[in-house]
């Protein structure tokens, strides 16, 4: 049974950038790889053809397909807490698998980048140590 977690998700926004990793689809494996992707990312989300720069060899610049959120994507919800969205996280899981996998292997992916990313890797310790959070905010209770 699927129940809905959370993912990293990409909107708009011409001032940002974001770092990650490229693939080179066969073209004769295109059709059937972007059907597959298209029917993974139905929920909320748009095929967008943007422009990329790579970062290490061979270094440039080229065009590439992303998936994009739509301003209607239930699914996207920027208000949670890390606490909540670890709570989430921990009971979530969909086609793809669970969803507390997909945030270790984003946050294991993202340290083999070199990038620092504060809110995921808070979240991966949250799924690790569920009382982590609730420490540090009696905490700050006590030492305002």
């Amino acid at each position: 049974m699927a129940a809905p977690g959370r993912v990293v998700t990409l909107i708009e926004d011409p001032t940002s950038s974001v770092l990650g990793v490229a693939y080179r689809i066969a073209r004769e494996r295109a059709y059937a790889v972007l059907a597959e992707l298209d029917e993974r990312e139905r929920a909320g989300y748009e095929r967008v053809e943007v422009e990329i720069d790579f970062t290490q060899a061979p270094l440039g610049r080229t065009r590439a397909l992303v998936y994009q959120a739509r301003a209607e994507n239930p699914g996207f919800v920027a208000t949670d807490d890390e606490q909540r969205i670890a709570q989430i996280v921990r009971s979530a899981r969909g086609p793809s698998g669970d969803n507390a996998s997909y945030v270790r292997r984003l946050a294991h992916a993202l340290r083999q980048l070199g990038e620092d990313d504060p809110h995921v890797f808070a979240i991966e310790r949250l799924l690790e140590d569920p009382g982590e959070d609730l420490l540090a905010r009696a905490a700050a209770i006590r030492d305002p």
